[in-house]
């Protein structure tokens, strides 16, 4: 019965993140949206941070259900006092990318200010003219971003869809390798106390919370500077710095079982391998379901956000037993190596990303 009330727990909090995927990207625009992402993801890393201390508190004097019973409730009201008071409305208009609306603006600035000037009826007509051709221009090109096909068929034959959601497959297997296991090795493997190991954990999900709190700001900083001058999405550069970080930190890891180390300097180098561990797992996490949004087109982007989130699941799920299998057989080294492996290869399909045109295929008609 425990089993079916986790499995239901779990299968309805999947449709919240999507739904506010959706709303967040139609309430701001490109320039400004992975900042707000970055807010809402690193409220995450705050309430994973302080969980563990919250059980070990409430585990003291009360049964362990008692946990779920509290954090539950909360949720719950928290979940009434959004619904009351979140009301939904759209910024950009609907059916249009930002790009075409903001085209669009300017456009209909420039005609205004055009027939301002001039003041004749010559010219008058002119602008109109130009106008309704302007209007027919937007209108083909919102006919051309509109699948002629079913949105599965679009994205499962888009070799971009499949290749932004195998990073994202690979990425959730480290994530959830690096951030599940942590506290079992530091027990078992570095053999810390139970406070220890929450300590380093809460170090883990400070670095977590600081990359997802900047990752998007950063971002944004880069889609300024460079949209015009990359061929792919500026906000992947972020990523691969990300997964170079990550390695780093998986050879600290494996290095204290290789080099003999006073315990005062083991301390140091497992805190930092933790924080630099957190720091470079939850940016490319956070910025992944953004990058697949706009490189849908706009009418697609809460399905193609789904679809990637699913099979990034299936990384989640390698990042359990498989691993613990690899962990059991080949000690923690082993695990760590092979983590550090996948970072590695999916830092190769971050660099490819930055040499292609991220925008998912449309079907044209026949």
């Amino acid at each position: 019965m425990f089993f079916w009330i986790v499995l239901a727990n779990g299968f309805f909090q999947a449709f919240g993140w999507n739904a506010i995927a959706v709303l967040v990207n139609q309430w701001y625009n490109k320039a400004e949206i992975g900042t707000v992402w970055s807010l809402l993801s690193s409220t995450i890393n705050i309430g994973t941070s302080i969980t563990p201390f919250i059980i070990m508190v409430i585990t003291k004097d009360h049964h362990w259900k008692t946990c779920f019973f509290i954090i539950g409730s909360i949720t719950c009201v928290f979940a009434l006092i959004a619904t009351v008071t979140i009301k939904e409305y759209q910024k950009p208009l609907p059916g249009l990318s930002d790009t075409t609306k903001s085209s669009d603006d300017k456009n209909k600035q420039s005609g205004v200010s055009s027939s301002t000037k001039v003041g004749n009826t010559a010219d008058t007509n002119i602008s109109k003219s130009s106008d309704s051709s302007q209007t027919i221009s937007a209108t083909n090109e919102d006919d051309e971003s509109t699948p002629t096909s079913s949105p599965f068929t679009l994205l499962f034959t888009s070799p971009v869809f499949w290749l932004i959601s195998s990073c994202y497959l690979l990425w959730s297997l480290v994530k959830v390798g690096s951030e599940d296991w942590l506290q079992l090795y530091l027990l078992t493997g570095r053999s810390s106390s139970q406070t220890e190991a929450n300590f380093n954990v809460m170090i883990f999900q400070t670095g977590g919370f600081i990359a997802s709190l900047i990752s998007g700001g950063i971002s944004d900083v880069l889609i300024q500077k460079y949209s015009t001058k990359m061929t792919g999405n500026p906000r992947v550069l972020v990523m691969i710095v990300s997964t170079l970080t990550s390695i780093v930190a998986f050879l600290l890891f494996i290095l204290l079982d290789v080099v003999q180390l006073t315990n005062a300097t083991v301390t140091i180098i497992l805190s930092l391998a933790c924080f630099i561990l957190g720091f470079s797992c939850y940016g490319p996490h956070t910025l992944l379901g953004l990058v697949v949004m706009e490189s849908a087109p706009s009418e697609m982007r809460g399905t193609t956000h789904s679809l990637s989130t699913t099979i990034s699941t299936v990384g989640s799920v390698l990042g359990g037993y498989p691993l613990a299998f690899i962990s059991s057989s080949y000690g923690w080294n082993g695990a760590y190596t092979s983590l550090m492996v996948i970072s590695g290869v999916t830092c190769v399909l971050f660099i490819s990303l930055t040499q292609i045109e991220m925008k998912i295929s449309k079907l044209k008609k026949d």
